[in-house]
């Protein structure tokens, strides 16, 4: 192809004429298919003259880079196989010859090449290792080190065993050159240029490449170990050079220089040797002894003397350290702590740390501050919810406090409680200013991080924190500054399981929580967000619970609003657990508060939705994270189901907020939003639940329901909809019989779930699928008749391939459901069941299983069930005859089946109603989660130690040093037991999962008399067939025939 002519081509696509623009582009696009394309662009990219605009060669760069980072791989040949290699041997040279911005577009192409072609790209280590060895030539020398880069990329995730015979010897012959070109620049650092920098940051990436998931055995050599060890103690010691010194540039644009990114790494690297490979814990999972011993020995002194240096200096302003690196070095000091031989390092400097480290890194710095003011729902992201800030000093500080607590707490715990209560006493007393209140915010950051360990029921301070509480921490609650008021709430909010004795104590707290929340008080976003949680934390005492009570209307307002001005779905939370404690309330403002929900919510799909259905080929790259608001629109769907629950007694109003919030039902699925199909599922089961019955709007969405099975979508939350479905056969049925069409439906989804395309069907959606199949036939009574057929069949099927031990039939919910698949078929059509049961000589089998489960059957609806299908065998006459001569072992036991059945009945309905009675929805998990919860918050230290400590050393360190006493043992033993229990025992299946009834579900039968039923038998039997009743009922016992004279005594 002519280059000139593609030239041209990329020139008119930046006139300012868009007709020309628009003409360039569509005869780019009929280039770009011609052979010999990407040849021609490189050619433009690689020439020199000056007659190129530089704004055209950085055009043709991103349009080859984009076009070979598209298409290398791609199956449709938008690269020609010819030009593959023609790139391949011209990539490096035109890097070679590109200027600095033109290197940058051109390394993610380097990485395609690299990751796809490389090892079997030839003579690509010789042309890099003849670029390396250009040391007076930067910039072959720095495309030599990109193009190793990528090598070393394509290196990290493979451990030694299937890299090393690539791999050494590249390690063995190029490591030594990198580490002579990285400490000649740091040994002249003080002059040291952006440029420079970035090529002792790409030594550094380097190392971290092939040191990431595994230690290569030439780099744990003694002699590897510590040169590269004082490599990389001599960068983070580099000066700081005066173009960063004595910048105006701010924190964050620092932090983008390659000078910066050299100190990250230089920490980074080591860190990662530490915990992976020289730790007494994780260190474990790798046996490498002697490097470990290195590590420790030879090269943690010296380092951690440095790092301790650089610390001092910075605490003192006369070093300057990005945020990334000091994130670094307080995670590596974090880690010291937890072993033993570094901990005596750290052990007499901790004091100076909490003091002059952690303390200052903990007060909100002016840029915090600053989005506290533009942005304050960022702010709430940085200063509260810390999981969403990545390689942030302040977040480490936390961590580093809480590690000295949690790991060497007899010998921290007192002196960091000292150093708070010192600051903050003495802040008390002076006036607050911003700096003031920096520092107290800091402070109480401190108090917060280490709360749990100072209310814990055994700590010697829990009955101390009262008095420290009102004169240190509540008077922040009415600071006029507003980022003070925040963090008091939240740390106030901590303390919540404190009993305060004294009545100013809680009016002091309550009073600061609702005025702090009041609409009136205009506080800001983060003090509302705050006050809102404390509102959560406090609800459970009863004293606030009866003041809430008295304003629950303006507060549930007050929430709605701040669930419109911040998508975190803590706030949806509080709602619910507002909606659960004063429902009687707010039942007069239901409806509108629904309506407000469903408001939200629609925001919040619609904007997700909309996100989700970008076009690859619009995508410019600004990705918006959507998991905050898809997280707030599932909390306020669970707060929609909790204001529903609450109207349970109110047919009416139920009926009115179902009209209410099924648009948002409708959207969901109508745009198969997956992530909201569980919540939507359970919006729908209670509705229909609460109604008990199903209405027109509600069959709507079913149809929209049905479309998502038909879809694939929705069968990937079957667990989640299952009771949904059921739902509408219990309480649909006159609609159903009347319409064949949705009975087809739900038969549809049937087969969808039974005979899914998936090659392997788990046992959970085989005992989901005999479910459904058993609620249709018992529900649809006459109208399922001419499915059973193929619901004998699919469940013989299933049978066969899903029952692993044939023999030995459990009261697992496996076993049960198939067997009640053909017990329900039996009850409405035992001819055609029994019949198909014979095509696949399943007759004796089955009646084997079933009279071998009969006896495990403690289920009210499983119990009813096989009374139904035996009672439906007895009153055929030609099945009994025919039962009788072929099968008479199977005739015999029918009475005595009954016998057992009848007996075990009134003891599961009376179990049933006593469960029903004392239910308590928190027996089947349904505690709320709180924002900012620590699922180890309320454990003990000594639990947390043994449970957390990983490896032998650092459990056995622990329990010499603190309070753990050898709990680490026993659970390690407790967890060698269970696993050989299951080595033993095979394996766990979830064919073993027991049947469970749940008190509160409905079923088709709970309406059915079966004693009546059983009664009319008999007496009918006995009357009219005296020979077939003696030969059902004849091998009674007499304890059975008085049980059934009772039972029928009762019935009259």
């Amino acid at each position: 192809m002519n280059a000139n002519v593609l030239l041209e081509c990329f020139s008119a696509t930046l006139q300012a004429n868009q007709d020309v623009r628009i003409q360039a582009e569509v005869k780019l696009r009929e280039l770009s298919a011609t052979p010999g394309f990407l040849g021609a662009c490189l050619d433009i990219i690689a020439s020199n003259g000056s007659s190129i605009n530089s704004g055209v060669r950085k055009a043709v760069a991103v349009y080859f880079k984009n076009r070979v980072v598209k298409f290398w791989t791609s199956a449709d040949s938008k690269i020609d196989a010819g030009e593959k290699p023609v790139i391949k041997d011209r990539i490096l040279p035109v890097i070679v010859v590109s200027d600095y911005i033109t290197k940058q577009q051109l390394i993610p192409v380097l990485r395609v090449l690299i990751s796809h072609e490389f090892p079997n790209w030839s003579g690509l280590l010789e042309s890099t290792g003849s670029l390396l060895q250009q040391d007076e030539d930067f910039s072959q020398l720095y495309t030599g080190l990109l193009c190793f880069a990528e090598i070393s990329r394509k290196f990290r995730w493979t451990d030694n065993n299937d890299r090393k015979a690539e791999l050494y010897p590249i390690i063995e012959s190029a490591f030594p050159h990198l580490l002579n070109i990285g400490n000649t620049i740091v040994a002249s650092a003080q002059n040291i240029t952006e440029f420079q920098a970035e090529i002792v940051k790409l030594i550094l990436k380097i190392y971290k490449f092939v040191t990431y998931y595994d230690l290569p055995a030439p780099l744990q050599t003694s002699e590897a170990v510590e040169q590269w060890g004082q490599f990389h103690e001599s960068v983070i010691n580099m000066p700081v050079p005066s173009y960063i010194r004595d910048s105006n540039l701010s924190e964050q644009e620092k932090s983008f220089l390659q000078f910066s990114k050299c100190y990250k790494w230089s920490i980074a690297n080591m860190y990662r040797l530490f915990v992976r490979y020289a730790s007494a814990s994780l260190g474990k999972k790798f046996k490498y002894t002697e490097f470990h011993e290195l590590y420790l020995n030879q090269l943690v002194p010296p380092l951690l003397s440095s790092y301790l240096s650089i610390i001092e200096q910075w605490c003192q302003g006369k070093k300057w350290l990005s945020s990334s690196a000091l994130y670094f070095l307080l995670e590596y000091l974090s880690h010291c702590i937890t072993q033993k031989s570094t901990w005596q390092i750290i052990k007499p400097f901790f004091q100076n740390l909490v003091s002059y480290l952690i303390y200052p890194l903990l007060c909100p710095s002016d840029s915090i501050l600053e989005i506290f003011e533009l942005d304050p729902q960022e702010y709430i992201h940085v200063a509260f919810d810390i999981s969403e800030e990545f390689n942030s000093p302040d977040v480490a500080a936390l961590g580093l406090l809480v590690t000295l607590v949690h790991k060497k707490k007899s010998t921290t715990l007192e002196t960091i409680v000292s150093v708070i209560h010192q600051e903050l006493n003495q802040l008390q007393h002076q006036e607050e200013t911003l700096e003031v209140a920096k520092k107290k915010e800091g402070a109480l950051r401190m108090l917060g991080g280490i709360s749990s360990y100072l209310t814990a029921a055994k700590s010697d301070y829990r009955s101390q924190m009262e008095a420290f509480l009102i004169h240190l921490v509540f008077p922040s609650l009415t600071s006029k500054f507003e980022f003070l008021r925040a963090r008091a709430l939240e740390v106030v909010s901590k303390f919540d399981d404190i009993n305060l004795q004294e009545e100013q104590s809680k009016s002091m707290l309550y009073q600061g929580v609702l005025r702090n929340f009041d609409s009136s008080s205009n506080a800001s976003l983060p003090v509302s967000f705050q006050s809102a949680l404390a509102i959560q934390a406090f609800l459970p005492q009863p004293q606030f619970k009866e003041i809430l009570s008295g304003i629950i209307i303006p507060t549930m307002s007050r929430l709605l609003e701040l669930s419109n001005d911040i998508d975190n779905d803590a706030i949806s939370i509080v709602m619910q657990e507002c909606v659960e404690n004063f429902s009687e309330q707010l039942q007069p403002f239901g409806v509108d508060l629904m309506s407000k929900l469903v408001e939200q919510f629609m925001r919040l799909a619609v904007e997700i939705n909309e996100a989700s259905n970008v076009d690859v080929d619009d995508f410019d790259g600004n990705f918006e994270d959507q998991s905050e608001k898809v997280m707030a629109a599932i909390g306020l769907l669970n707060t929609m189901i909790t204001v529903l629950l609450s109207f349970e007694n109110s047919t009416e109003v139920c009926l009115k907020l179902e009209e209410v919030f099924s648009p948002a039902i409708t959207y969901v699925l109508t745009n198969k939003i997956d992530d909201f199909l569980a919540e939507i599922g359970e919006l729908m089961e209670n509705s229909t639940f609460l109604l008990r019955s199903i209405s027109p709007i509600m069959w709507k969405n079913f149809e929209l329901l049905s479309d998502s099975f038909a879809d694939g979508l929705a069968i990937m939350y079957l667990e989640e909809l299952m009771q949904c479905l059921q739902n509408f056969l219990n309480y649909g049925t006159d609609e159903l019989i009347k319409n064949p069409a949705l009975v087809q439906k739900f038969f549809n989804i049937y087969k969808m779930i039974s005979e899914g395309e998936d090659t392997q069907i788990g046992y959970n959606d085989l005992v989901f699928a005999c479910e459904l199949s058993q609620t249709f036939v018992l529900s649809l009574q006459q109208v399922s008749v001419q499915y059973i057929p193929s619901f004998v069949r699919s469940v013989i099927t299933i049978s066969n391939e899903g029952n692993k031990d044939k023999h030995h039939i459990k009261n697992s919910a496996f076993d049960v459901n198939v067997n009640n698949v053909i017990a329900a078929c039996l009850v409405y059509d035992a001819p055609t069941t029994l019949s198909i049961l014979q095509e696949s000589n399943q007759v004796i089998p089955f009646f084997e299983r079933w009279f071998q489960l009969i006896p495990q059957l403690k289920r009210v609806y499983d119990l009813k069930l096989s009374i139904l299908a035996l009672l439906s065998l007895l009153n055929n006459e030609e099945i009994i005859s025919s039962l009788h001569s072929t099968t008479p072992a199977i005739f015999d036991q029918m009475g005595l089946k009954l016998a057992i059945l009848t007996r075990e009945l009134p003891k599961a309905v009376e179990s049933l109603e006593k469960r029903r009675k004392n239910f308590d929805e928190s027996d089947f998990g349904g505690d709320n989660y709180r924002y900012g919860d620590d699922e180890w918050e309320n454990a003990s230290s000594e639990d947390l130690d043994y449970i957390l400590d990983q490896g032998e050393a650092a459990a056995n360190e622990a329990a010499n040093e603190e309070e753990v006493e050898g709990g680490r043992h026993e659970y390690l033993n407790f967890l060698q037991e269970e696993d050989n229990k299951l080595k033993s025992s095979g394996y766990f299946d979830e064919e073993d999962e027991p049947v469970i009834e749940d008190p509160l579900a409905t079923t088709p039968l709970d309406s059915v008399n079966v004693f009546a039923l059983l009664k009319d038998f008999m007496v009918k039997v006995e009357a009219n067939n005296a020979a077939l009743f003696s030969g059902i009922f004849g091998g009674l016992t007499e304890s059975d025939k008085i049980l059934f004279k009772d039972i029928f005594d009762i019935v009259q």
